[in-house]
């Protein structure tokens, strides 16, 4: 089993059973953040809830998956598309955003977790638009150029294997 350094404290909540799935994920993703950014990692304790929710969540205005930090406690939601009543059949296209979204978000707990501001750049953008400022910020540049990468490395690599370990677990009952 994977883990985690001992100042920092995963709780994960969903109702698919996929939490070692999600926890190797982080465990995968925080190891090359760090490796790769040359960041140390807080020394103080932390708590990170991952939470998958409904899809129809309210408050989410349009976004698949938010992530908040305080008081050395960082909680990440991502929209399960297939908790809703109206769920899709399980599929690959829908479980790639899922798995998009969350490898987005823990490298937002990477940054908070190693306090870096993300990639530096020069692209130019309109300051005083809330909008263009949150989508041209470093931290979200950075989220957004690494979440394809631990995707394939990571994320689909850790649920493809708990979705072989349940079809062999399947097999085993017949």
């Amino acid at each position: 089993m994977k883990t985690l350094p001992s100042n920092i404290t995963l709780n994960v909540v969903t109702i698919a059973p996929i939490e070692e799935a999600i926890r190797n994920t982080f465990i995968d993703i925080l190891k090359d953040y760090t490796s790769r950014s040359g960041k140390k990692l807080t020394k103080k304790k932390v708590t990170v809830g991952i939470a998958f929710i409904e899809d129809s969540a309210e408050g989410m205005d349009g976004t698949l998956g938010t992530s908040f930090d305080g008081d050395n406690r960082i909680m990440v939601q991502v929209r399960d598309p297939y908790m809703d009543e109206d769920a899709p059949e399980e599929n690959d296209y829908t479980t790639l955003m899922l798995l998009s979204v969350l490898s987005h978000e823990l490298v937002h707990v990477c940054q908070y977790l190693t306090n870096s501001p993300g990639i530096p750049h020069k692209i130019k953008y309109n300051k005083k638009d809330p909008f263009e400022s949150y989508f041209f910020g470093e931290r979200e540049l950075e989220a957004r150029i690494l979440e394809p990468l631990y995707v394939q490395k990571y994320a689909y690599k850790n649920f493809k294997e708990l979705t072989l370990q349940r079809e062999i677990l399947d097999e085993d009952e017949r």
